[in-house]
């Protein structure tokens, strides 16, 4: 018997297992492989997305702090797959190989909610914040000044309805009193002898006919019971009758009518005074409640506030002394028992010439109350002033008349992001001129509304702002900061406005700075009491000889108008040039000569704007997609010809399919899809 030797044994084990521990170890070897290759391949497809990245334009970059590139997908493709391939090496062990490639490009910059996430991340530098904390400054100044501007325009109106009841009460007196131009008034008291006479007449035709009528009616009786020649007698009763109607109409006509009518409608004339001088001391008190309203809902009020507030005090202290109710009510019944008796007196004189007339009194106009007593003060001012209005507002307007230079203009086959939204405007309607407040009224409220629209988007478009007068030209900008090249000198003026001239942007913006000016130098000239006394001494002149005293109150206001115009044309200029303004003025700031000392001491720095800080105002009111459209339409303007706006993104999406070699034969593939962005 053969025995087989016990070391063989092993060699047989080992050969039944050693194969099942060569496959084991090679399928763990090339797993491990894949998942090597997995994130090579992975790392290889990132970073090519980063190769595109890397390619942001340094024309953003440099001058406006974005991060874009520009470049076709193709152009993309070509440069992810130069880099996959760089990262991926040489064949070696996994012989990687592309099997396909898609790139896709989003987030174009040229997009305002893409720009808008950009500009959040820039915001959020120190810089920035400091320069926002300045313009809250300022802009809690302007705040304040809301309530105040509104309470000088109802100041405004208070006083239209002041005139309005001395030109009612002036013309009460006249048509109740008479004078040189007037035929007929209330208190026309001695009637010639012509209407006496004509009124004797009159009366004599009346009774004629009341005694023919008579005849007549017992004639038609007879008739009716026996019809014979008086037939003719009362037809020629009739012709009688019809004479004497004929000549009481005659009578009528010619000297009773004119006066009868003139008086009637002298009385109602009255009333329509006394009522129209009810109904505007009505709204006075409206107003004077409003006003004290707006003035409890201030907050600490400010020393420059007190001033108005005390001269609303005044006038309405003094409309209420000079308006007392019930004298009013004591004229109205009188003029309405004038009318009610004229009106009898035209029922009877037309029924005794279309009817005839039974009466047997005469007709007369005793009962008329000729002796109403009415007394008015009439302001008796009537110095020839000179009306200087118009050379203060020349001055003032001469600003946004004087020429603008060259204009620059955007060309008609240039395509912008912002094509299709339209562009602004403004303007300044403010004019002393005339008779009338309403226009200098309006500027003013201009400013409280923009400052109460401004509050509702304070927050997200602060910080814009900011990055604006940064990295955008404007007038006072300094050539250093500009793009080189740039198609527009005044970039911020385009963002505010959108115009394709330059000159019409400027326009524009001269315009909302007069506009912001005049309301604030308005508030200067009804807060300083050496202004108010000058503008009321000059309206007592002036309105004096132009409507006798009556139109004081509103030529006061059209002159302090006319001096807040000349002022903001002044500071206009000033603000255009870089010169820092006080933004409620004081005495010592003011600059215009209109004969009144301007001795006081200046704002201090921190009181003050500057043209940049008015256009971050400006700012505020323009919707930020607009905005936004409007600053990428300055950067495609600057930009250089190898840069298309329209083709600058942000994110990169790379998909690729990458196969390499494995252990156990084959390939194995691997789907990648990288999304990267600044």
């Amino acid at each position: 018997m053969t025995y087989l030797n016990k070391h063989g044994s092993v060699t047989v084990f080992m050969g039944i297992i050693m194969p099942v521990i060569i496959g084991a170890c090679v399928l763990l070897s090339d797993v491990c492989l894949y998942d090597s290759g997995k994130q090579i391949i992975e790392n290889s497809v990132d970073a090519s997305a980063y190769s595109i990245l890397g390619k942001y334009s340094g024309y953003l970059h440099d001058n406006y702090d974005l991060y874009a590139f520009c470049m076709s997908a193709e152009t993309a493709e070509a440069v992810a797959i130069e880099n996959i391939k760089k990262n991926l090496g040489e064949a070696g062990i996994f012989d990687f190989q592309i099997e396909d490639l898609e790139i896709s490009l989003s987030k174009g910059i040229a997009s305002p909610e893409v720009l808008n996430s950009m500009l959040d991340d820039i915001a959020t530098d120190d810089v920035y914040r400091s320069l926002i904390d300045e313009f809250l400054e300022r802009f809690d100044i302007l705040s304040d000044i809301t309530g105040v501007a509104e309470i000088i325009t109802l100041k405004m109106k208070l006083d239209k309805s002041y005139q309005k009841i001395k030109d009612s009460m002036n013309c009460l007196k006249k048509i109740i009193n008479g004078d040189g131009d007037l035929k007929y008034y209330v208190n026309l008291a001695g009637l010639d002898s012509e209407f006496a006479e004509a009124v004797i007449l009159f009366n004599k035709y009346r009774f004629e006919l009341a005694a023919i009528d008579q005849q007549i009616t017992e004639l038609i009786e007879d008739i009716k019971s026996e019809p014979s020649e008086k037939i003719g007698i009362k037809v020629l009763l009739e012709e009688q009758a019809g004479v004497l109607r004929e000549k009481a109409s005659d009578v009528y006509s010619s000297f009773i009518e004119g006066l009868v009518q003139g008086l009637k409608d002298a009385n109602k004339e009255a009333m329509n005074h006394i009522r129209d001088i009810v109904l505007e001391n009505e709204t006075i008190h409206l107003l004077s409640e409003t006003i004290k309203n707006r003035i409890e809902r201030i907050d600490e009020c400010p020393e420059y506030l007190k001033e108005i507030l005390f001269t609303c005090s005044d006038l309405i202290s003094d409309i209420e002394e000079a308006f007392v109710e019930q004298v009013f009510e004591e004229i109205r019944m009188e003029l309405d028992r004038n009318i009610s008796m004229l009106s009898e007196l035209e029922n009877i004189f037309s029924a005794t010439i279309e009817e005839g007339a039974s009466e047997d009194e005469d007709v007369t106009i005793t009962g008329y109350n000729s002796g109403i007593s009415f007394i008015y003060e009439e302001n008796k001012t009537a110095g020839k002033g000179e009306d200087r209005r118009g050379f203060f507002e020349e001055i003032g307007k001469r600003v946004l008349e004087k020429n603008l230079g060259s204009d620059v203009r955007i060309a008609e086959y240039i395509i912008l992001p912002s094509d299709g939204i339209g562009i602004d405007s403004s303007n300044f309607a403010a004019t002393s001129l005339g008779s009338e407040t309403k226009s200098g009224e309006n500027e003013i409220n201009n400013l409280s509304d923009k400052i109460i629209d401004i509050g509702s988007s304070f927050l997200r478009n602060i910080a814009i702002n900011e990055y604006i007068n940064q990295h955008f030209g404007n007038e006072n900008s300094n050539d250093d900061s500009r793009v080189l090249g740039s198609y527009f000198k005044n970039e911020a003026e385009y963002i505010l406005w959108g115009s394709d001239s330059q000159n019409s942007n400027n326009f524009f913006t001269k315009a909302a700075i007069m506009s912001t000016r005049f309301a604030l130098d308005t508030i200067h000239v009804y807060s300083d009491s050496s202004k108010i006394a000058k503008a009321n001494a000059l309206a007592a002149a002036t309105a004096g000889w132009w409507t006798f005293g009556a139109g004081i109150p509103v030529m006061s206001n059209l002159i302090k108008i006319s001096w807040a115009i000349a002022e903001a044309g002044i500071d206009t200029k000033k603000l255009w040039e870089g010169e820092p303004l006080a933004v409620i003025k004081t005495k010592g700031d003011w600059i215009t000569d209109i004969g009144v000392g301007n001795n006081g001491l200046s704002s201090p720095a921190f009181l003050k704007m500057d043209y940049e800080d008015y256009l971050r105002f400006f700012y505020m009111s323009v919707p930020l997609d607009k905005k936004l459209m409007r600053m990428l339409d300055i950067i495609s303007l600057n930009s250089p010809r190898n840069f298309n706006i329209m083709e600058a993104f942000t994110e990169v999406t790379v998909n690729a399919i990458v196969s390499y070699r494995s252990l156990t034969g084959g390939r194995h593939e691997v789907e990648i899809s990288i999304t990267e962005s600044y």
